[in-house]
C-alpha cells in the first residue's frame, strides 16, 4: 500500500488507471478505475478461512470498493448493466460513469490444436472454482440442459488446488452427466 503509493507519486503520473478497485489507500493523484462487476460484494460466500476472518476480508473489500470509487475522477464499466448496479449501490458515482465495452483478444496467428476428448459442442467455463464463481451451479445447470442437449460437453479448464479441487471433486463426484465434463487442468491460450 504504502509502496506503490510512493512510487506513483515519484512517477507524477497525469492519470492512473487501475484495471480493479484494489489499489493504493493512500494515492489521491488523478485516478480512473475499471469495474467489472459488483460480484463479490453481492455473491461470494466464505471458503477455506474462518467465518471471522471471511467477515473482516469482506468488510475490508466493501471499504476498498467505496474509497476506490469515493477518490476516481472516473469509472469505466463494462455495460448498462453494472453502470445501474454501482449507481444504485453508490449513488455518488454517477456522474462519474463512463460506459466503454470490453472487446476481445486479437486473433491467435498460430493454428489452433484440439483439446482431447472433446468432439461435439460445448460449453467452456475459464476459472477456477472460486466460491463467487459459482461452479456447483454451472455443473447442477448442465446436468439440466443435458436432458435436452445430450451430446453437449462442459469443459473446465484451469489450475485448480487445495480446498478448491476438493469442493470441485465433490461436486463433479455428486454429478449425474460427470462423463460429460471434463476438467483438463491448465489450458494454453493456443490449445
Amino acid at each position: 500500500q504504502v509502496a506503490f503509493a510512493w512510487q506513483l507519486y515519484r512517477l507524477k503520473p497525469d492519470v492512473v488507471h487501475f484495471t480493479m478497485t484494489q489499489q493504493p489507500v493512500f494515492y489521491f493523484g488523478k485516478i480512473v478505475t475499471t469495474t467489472h462487476d459488483l460480484t463479490m460484494l453481492n455473491f461470494t460466500r466464505p471458503s477455506r478461512f474462518p467465518a471471522w476472518v471471511h467477515k473482516i476480508g469482506i468488510a475490508l473489500y466493501r471499504f476498498m470498493f467505496w474509497w476506490a470509487h469515493r477518490k476516481s475522477n472516473k469509472i469505466i464499466v463494462p455495460t448498462d448493466y453494472v453502470a445501474k448496479d454501482l449507481a444504485k449501490l453508490q449513488p455518488f458515482t454517477k456522474p462519474k460513469i463512463v460506459r466503454t465495452y470490453e472487446s476481445s483478444e486479437p486473433p491467435v496467428s498460430a493454428p489452433a490444436s484440439k483439446l482431447d476428448g472433446v468432439d461435439s459442442p460445448f460449453i467452456f467455463h475459464v476459472g477456477q472454482p472460486l466460491p463467487h464463481k459459482n461452479i456447483e451451479r454451472l455443473i447442477k445447470a448442465f446436468e439440466i440442459l443435458k436432458t435436452t442437449h445430450r451430446e453437449l460437453l462442459l469443459i473446465l479448464p484451469g489450475k485448480i488446488s487445495g480446498v478448491f479441487k476438493a469442493d470441485l471433486e465433490s461436486w463433479l463426484a455428486e454429478c449425474s452427466v460427470r462423463d460429460s465434463i471434463i476438467v483438463p487442468g491448465f489450458v494454453s491460450d493456443i490449445i
